[in-house]
C-alpha cells in the first residue's frame, strides 16, 4: 500500500499513534500514497471513527482530496456503509462537501450518494 507512519495509523486503527504524529509540527497531514489515499482517506474507508473525528476536528485534514480514481473519503465510507462516518463529515463541515462530486473509476461517473445505493447502503 505504499504508506507513511501517518497513514498505518489511519489506517490500522491506531488513535493515540494518530494524535502524537498530529503533536509534530512537521506532519503531513495530507500526503498521499502512490494511488493518491490520504491517511482521512483509509479512516473513513475502514469506519476509524475516533480517528475521522480527530483528524476533522484537527483543521489540517483536506477533506476532499481524492484519489486517483477521483473518490473522495466520503465517497469510500459511503461504499463501505460507514454511515457513522458520513453523518461526522457532514456534521463537521457540510458547507465544504460535494456531494455530488463524481467518480472517474467507473462508466456513470457515479457519486457518493451513487455508490451508497449500489451497495445497498441506504441509511
Amino acid at each position: 500500500l505504499n504508506m507513511t507512519a501517518f497513514m498505518c495509523a489511519c489506517y490500522y486503527n491506531h488513535t493515540n499513534t494518530v494524535e502524537y504524529l498530529l503533536s509534530l509540527n512537521n506532519i503531513q497531514v495530507n500526503m498521499v500514497n502512490v494511488d493518491g489515499e490520504s491517511g482521512f482517506y483509509w479512516a473513513c474507508r475502514n469506519g476509524n471513527n475516533s480517528i475521522v473525528q480527530i483528524l476533522l476536528d484537527d483543521g489540517r485534514t483536506d477533506i476532499m482530496l481524492s484519489d486517483d480514481r477521483n473518490w473522495s473519503p466520503l465517497m469510500g465510507a459511503a461504499f463501505y456503509g460507514r454511515t457513522e462516518i458520513v453523518k461526522r463529515i457532514f456534521c463537521a463541515s457540510a458547507w465544504r462537501i460535494d456531494v455530488m462530486q463524481k467518480s472517474t473509476e467507473d462508466a456513470e461517473r457515479s457519486t457518493a450518494i451513487d455508490i451508497a445505493k449500489q451497495n445497498n447502503k441506504n441509511e
